[in-house]
């Protein structure tokens, strides 16, 4: 508990206040503006994700390689050298809630808000002191590079979300 003009306001309060904060902060006119150049390749080409891989007119660098080498089972998954799980939750995004750029950038933010919720993780698994708990999650929830992120159609916030993910997975891991 912390006390604050006489009043006392838990723990749990400032994560929620930092958490709305943060989400506000990327949700506010999510679909207002236009897209940039590879937000528009990004979404175009989740909206036919699985269309676009069976093209053949649409070849990649693998392909233009393939003949060269022997290459692994999995590079017939990605093209023009992208990774493809954002590709592929935009398109499960698309199908659900249709074709939009409020929902092309949708997995980004919510991506964006769930890493603020994991940075307040991974600073209980190393801050002893509760009040400095609260301070690398309010810094991401303002941070003007990861609100960007957040807010477009691009592959780095979900990009991060999974990074800090796998950082918590590792406290979790060395305490188990």
């Amino acid at each position: 508990m912390f006390s604050i003009f006489s009043r006392k306001i838990s723990e749990k309060q400032i994560l929620v206040a930092i958490l709305l904060l943060g989400a506000l902060l990327r949700f506010w006119g999510l679909g207002s503006s236009e897209f940039f150049h590879d937000e528009g390749f990004k979404a175009f080409r989740s909206i036919g994700y699985l269309d676009y891989l069976q093209n053949d007119d649409q070849t990649t660098p693998i392909q233009w390689f393939k003949d060269t080498a022997v290459l692994p089972w999995w590079t017939s998954l990605s093209f023009h050298d992208h990774p493809p799980l954002f590709f592929l939750i935009q398109n499960i995004f698309f199908k659900f809630f249709g074709n939009s750029l409020f929902v092309a950038r949708l997995p980004s933010a919510i991506a964006g808000v769930l890493s603020v919720y994991l940075i307040y993780l991974i600073s209980i698994k190393t801050f002893k002191n509760t009040l400095l708990n609260f301070l690398p999650p309010l810094l991401l929830s303002v941070n003007l590079l990861h609100l960007w992120i957040s807010r477009a159609s691009l592959i780095e916030s979900v990009q991060v979300f999974f990074i800090l993910l796998n950082i918590y997975s590792f406290f979790r891991f060395l305490e188990d």
